[in-house]
């Protein structure tokens, strides 16, 4: 079930990837990607509200949201947050 919210692979994290539409709304705490990377994740009306990405290490990450992507360079602890508008993931 969680890889219907969170999936992983390389250096690639994708978010919300076959939310299924009985779970409209709703919200996850402490899931992780490949990477050492945690993740938190909200979505309204079945799409994407923000994600919060917490790196346990160093790295480059590709998160991918829908069509839309973005990469991002992170530390050790360096929280990050990203939201979706109009389907175009950015960060906050």
């Amino acid at each position: 079930m969680t890889e219907m919210i969170l999936q992983s692979r390389n250096d690639q994290i994708y978010l919300l990837p076959a939310l299924p539409s009985a779970w409209p709304s709703g919200h996850v705490t402490g899931l992780r990607a490949r990477g050492a990377v945690g993740v938190d994740v909200s979505w309204t009306r079945g799409k994407l509200e923000s994600a919060v990405l917490t790196a346990a290490a160093d790295g480059r990450h590709h998160v991918r949201y829908g069509a839309s992507a973005i990469d991002l360079d992170v530390k050790k602890g360096q929280r990050v947050r990203l939201t979706a508008r109009d389907g175009v993931l950015r960060r906050a």
